[in-house]
């Protein structure tokens, strides 16, 4: 009788974690889902795998164009700054090592005792006062675009295989909705890239005047780029560079 009475105890606990779980994924689906800003999705994605675990601090680093690593955005901070922090992260070859890891074998990683660290990765730990360490990729079908990393600064903990797994979930998702963002702001940025086109060529055949055919270039090439000032410059007969026009 007590052994059912233990086992029955064990289904229950089990049943009541998956459910908080399933109940901190739909959450964080929703919330996740609710932005198009990449910059607020980034603070979004931090704040519920932070909230999912009940720990503070997150890490996000992106693949950029070149393949490069990127440290892009740090919640929880306290001591210091996050460009202090994001710079600290750049530039240590532990750190960099670990995100690369992620990205090359699209495994989690854990850390549990920081103190058993390498020296570089000793002393980025104790600069940042983590004690264990939790990543995991972000992966968009078969390719993994980045690395989410949780902590809570000054204390160490196990993570479990479920806890694994459900920031594996929230990352997954966030790897989606990061390359959703880009491809809308891609869309956005290409269709300015054509209404400018199409009001500069509405400008070069409204008049026969160059000075204000130059004029308009400049100041939708200005209005494109979110420049302040812009120069033009024409070869002339002489086979050389002539300024034109300077807005």
């Amino acid at each position: 009788q007590l052994a059912i009475s233990i086992e029955n105890a064990r289904r229950y606990e089990r049943t009541e974690h998956s459910k908080r779980e399933s109940l901190a994924l739909y959450e964080a689906a929703q919330t996740i889902s609710s932005t198009l800003n990449q910059d607020e999705l980034m603070q979004v994605v931090m704040s519920k795998a932070c909230e999912a675990l009940g720990l503070s601090r997150a890490t996000l680093v992106l693949q950029n164009d070149d393949g490069q690593l990127a440290v892009v955005a740090i919640s929880g901070l306290n001591e210091a700054g996050p460009s202090e922090v994001l710079e600290a992260a750049q530039t240590n070859e532990f750190a960099r090592q670990l995100a690369q890891s992620i990205l090359q074998g699209g495994e989690p990683i854990v850390l549990e005792d920081t103190s058993q660290l390498p020296p570089e990765g000793l002393e980025l730990a104790e600069r940042w006062n983590v004690k264990s360490l939790l990543g995991v990729p972000l992966r968009v079908r078969d390719t993994v675009v980045g690395a989410l990393f949780v902590d809570e600064p000054g204390k160490a903990r196990r993570f479990t295989p479920e806890e694994i797994r459900l920031i594996g979930s929230i990352g997954q998702q966030a790897a989606i909705a990061i390359e959703n963002t880009g491809l809308l702001a891609d869309r956005e940025r290409r269709i300015a890239e054509l209404a400018t086109l199409d009001q500069i060529g509405r400008a070069v055949t409204s008049t026969l005047d160059l000075e204000q055919v130059l004029n308009a270039i400049m100041q939708h090439i200005n209005s494109q780029f979110r420049v302040e000032a812009g120069s033009l410059l024409l070869v002339e007969d002489d086979g050389l560079l002539h300024f034109k026009i300077a807005l």
